[in-house]
Order: C-alpha cells, then structure tokens, then sequence
C-alpha cells in the first residue's frame, strides 16, 4: 500500500519585516511520519530613502526622522517535523543600524559632497548591532486540554557565530568650512570586519557560542486565530577573541581631493585588541489576529523591536473553504505591499515598497516547502 503523507493545513503568519520564524504553538507535524521542510526568509529596509542611493551619494528625497533604523534579517534551514516536535538546523543573520537626526543629516551632507553649513555643531549618536552563524533549533508545541483551541509552545536554538557588529559611536562634528569639519568621536566596538575605519585585526580566529529563547501562545474558536509570539526572548552569544576597538578618534593629518573637499587620517587614541565579549541579541515580539470565513480572512498584527512597532494588515482570500489562502498585505512601518500564499505544502511571499528596482527601499521574500 502506499505511504500517506498528511500536510496539515497550518496557516502561515502574514510576512513580518522583524520575526525569522512560525509560531511555536502552531507546530503541525503528523504523529507517525517524519516530515521535511524548507524554510527561507530574507529582509532588508530602511524609510529613509531607497537601497540603490543608500548605498551611493544619497540623491534625491531623504526623509530623516528622530530614530533612524535600517534593519536586516535573513535565514536559510532544514526543519524535520513529527508530531508537536520540530527540529530545525541552518544559517541566520540579523543586522540593525540605529542613528539619531544628527547623525543622518551628516551622512546625507557628506555623501552628496555638497558644501557644508559652517559653524554647525551635530551630535553623533550611532548603534549597530548584528551576527551571522549557524543555528540548532529544537520546538515543541503542546496542547492545553482544559483550555480547547488553545496551545503553546517554545524553542531553544543553540547558535555558533561566526560574524559580529556590535557597538556605539557617540561624539561631535562640528562645521569648520564649506567643505571642511572637526570631529571628536567615542568608539566602543566589537567586529569581525571594520567598517568605522581601517584596522589590521585578523577576523579568522574568532567565533562565538550562544543560545536563543522563543515563545509563543495560540488559541483558535469560531473563526479566530489569534497568535502571540517571541523570538531572542533571552539570546546572548558569548565572543571569543573578538576585535574590540574602545577609543576616542579624533582628526589627523588633512588632505583635500581635487574637488575641494577634506579627508582624514584619524588618531585613534585609545586600545585595539582580541576580546571576549557577551552580545545580548535584541528580543522581538509579535501579536496577529485573524478571522476567518469560508473564503474571505482579515489580520491585523504588530510587531515590535528596539522601541520601535510595526503594524501590518492582510486581506485573505481563496477559491475554495478547502483551497490555500491568497493574501494582499501591507506593512504600514515600510509602507511596503505585497502578495502571500499558504496552503498545505508551504507558502510564498514577497513584498517590497514600489515597483521600480531603482526606487525600492524596503523589500522582503519569504518561502517554505514541505516533502
């Protein structure tokens, strides 16, 4: 006779700019076969101007805000399911940059090497924080029987890391011509490559060892779904030999390009070296919603990280009561839209803030499949 193969009808959480991963109460293994799946998922976003100037000479609008974050995350793994249990093994990455006005107006005059407003004095606020390393993950989900519809569930990922960011850049620039400025910075700096200024530390003998806690809560009745999730709850990675530049860095010797405008050598005055160092990874949590008819479902959700939240909202629709979910979604914090399906092998997403490559500044693409 041949072999079943159930795949459950799970429904897929709407795409979030912030979480890696499913909720670990809504885990949907069958008891007596061993399932496979893959999973992937990638962002990368910023409100303050698309990717394609970001990373050039800032042209065009910018729109620069009190807290200005730039945020990344992608994820790459094999799950094996059986039953409430799922294990999971892969690569993930998270980066995050957060700057102040101050710190952003600079970046915007610098990069567009326009001439400078003299005499302006700007406060330098910084903070960059993100790893790279592959991950061991084991969930559960269990069942409240008292409670019917509800479940909850939890995840231990044991992560080895093999690249870091960490650290802050606080101090003064202050104006001293059209195209001229002093500067008196504040570092304290864990890296495996560094991206402040040049630095001969050797990034191949370092690597670090960490865990991560997830939680999550669902209840289903009568239509609803409503799930409550945490991903890095509690998640420290622990460095060894990391490099760790802890200085002040101050102008050095000047020159100016043909164009007029000055550059330094700075003087770094303060310690560069290898260094243990315990990273905290910042905790996120996401709330969701959602009721369904026979073919029509509604969601509103919310996520939040590093004191920001992200609200988004999805409108469900298929063909048939037993058909996989279409979904349009729109996330409010990116002001990006964009398209989702799940049904029982897996889902696909993709969103993205403008339809032309050259004017996406946020975008994000997400994909599992079960065998």
């Amino acid at each position: 006779m041949p072999v079943f193969f159930p795949f459950p009808q799970a429904r897929a959480e709407v795409f979030s700019p912030v979480m890696q991963r499913p909720n670990p109460a809504g885990i949907s293994g069958a008891d007596n076969v061993l399932i496979w799946s893959f999973r992937q998922g990638a962002f990368l976003g910023n409100r303050m101007l698309p990717l394609d100037p970001f990373f050039g000479r800032w042209e065009g609008d910018v729109r620069i805000e009190n807290g200005n974050l730039v945020q990344s995350r992608a994820l790459v793994e094999t799950v094996a399911l059986k039953g409430p249990w799922e294990v999971s093994l892969g690569v993930r990455s998270e980066m995050s940059i957060v700057g102040n006005r101050d710190s952003a107006e600079v970046v915007r005059l610098l990069k567009r090497r326009q001439d400078l407003p003299t005499g302006n004095v700007y406060g330098i606020d910084v903070r960059t924080s993100g790893f790279m390393g592959e991950e061991l993950r084991i969930a559960r989900k269990w069942n409240l029987n008292g409670v019917p519809g509800l479940s909850v569930g939890g995840a231990l990922g044991l992560i080895h890391g093999e690249r870091v960011q960490d650290g802050t850049i606080r101090g003064t620039l202050t104006v001293t011509g059209r195209r001229a400025y002093d500067y008196n910075l504040s570092l304290d700096y864990a890296y495996d490559v560094n991206y402040v200024y040049s630095a001969p530390l050797d990034p191949r003998s370092m690597e670090g060892y960490g865990f991560a806690v997830d939680l999550g809560v669902r209840y289903q009745k009568a239509g609803w779904d409503l799930s409550l999730r945490s991903e890095d709850l509690l998640a420290w990675i622990w460095w060894e030999k990391a490099n760790v530049t802890k200085a002040i860095a101050n102008n050095g010797r000047r020159w100016f390009d043909s164009e007029g405008f000055v550059h330094y050598d700075p003087i770094i005055t303060g310690t560069e070296r290898k260094s243990r160092v315990t990273q905290r990874i910042a905790p996120k949590v996401s709330g969701e919603a959602t009721h369904s008819w026979d073919r029509v479902s509604l969601t509103a959700a919310a996520d939040w990280t590093r004191d920001t939240v992200f609200p988004r909202a999805a409108l469900g629709l298929r063909r048939s009561p037993a058909g996989g979910w279409w979904k349009l979604i729109y996330d409010v914090h990116y002001r990006m839209g964009g398209i989702q399906y799940a049904w029982g092998k897996g889902e696909f997403a993709v969103l993205a803030d403008a339809l032309e490559p050259g004017k996406i500044g946020s975008a994000g693409l997400q994909g599992s499949l079960r065998w």
